[in-house]
């Protein structure tokens, strides 16, 4: 069985990650165990790529990043035609998100670190004209049936909606 898509879970008390894999046809996901390195801190301005062994022996990057509010830019007239509440739902939301990219696929999957499930939030499929795989970053809004994409550029933030109740 191939694994085709990769998740991973946030330890919020050790600021650890655990990686996993999820096979494409879904059933068992593979436990690969702890990944030992605590990152401190991840803004939306930070990423990183990690490379940790798969059943298969072989080895899966994983892209990873945390949205979060502090320093958030977001310029008026991408929010203008935005309800107030809507805003400060997505700003809400925003630190909460955590978004792995398989540029293999071309999909993000959407967590929510209140949860320590292992389960997604949200799989979204990505289409080639929204940004390079590496520039997305996500969070929910208030009611977790929208999600709001970005990509970033230029220390602002692009965003588009995506329906995916």
């Amino acid at each position: 069985m191939v694994a085709t898509s990769t998740c991973m879970i946030y330890d919020v008390a050790t600021q650890v990650w655990a990686a996993t894999l999820r096979p494409a046809t879904g059933g068992t996901v593979y436990r690969i165990g702890r990944v030992v390195q605590s990152i401190g801190d991840v803004a939306y301005t930070k990423s990183r790529d990690i490379w940790v062994p798969d059943p298969q022996r072989t080895m899966t990057r994983i892209h990873f990043c945390q949205l979060g509010t502090d320093n958030l830019l977001i310029s008026n007239h991408q929010t203008e035609s935005m309800p107030q509440k809507e805003q400060s739902e997505i700003l809400d939301s925003a630190r909460l998100a955590l978004v792995v990219g398989n540029e293999a696929l071309g999909n993000v999957t959407l967590w929510d670190t209140r949860l320590p499930s292992v389960s997604p939030a949200q799989i979204i499929t990505m289409h080639p004209f929204i940004a390079p795989m590496m520039d997305i970053k996500s969070a929910r809004d208030g009611h977790g049936n929208r999600v709001m994409l970005f990509g970033l550029s230029d220390h602002h933030i692009h965003m588009w909606a995506t329906d995916v109740s």
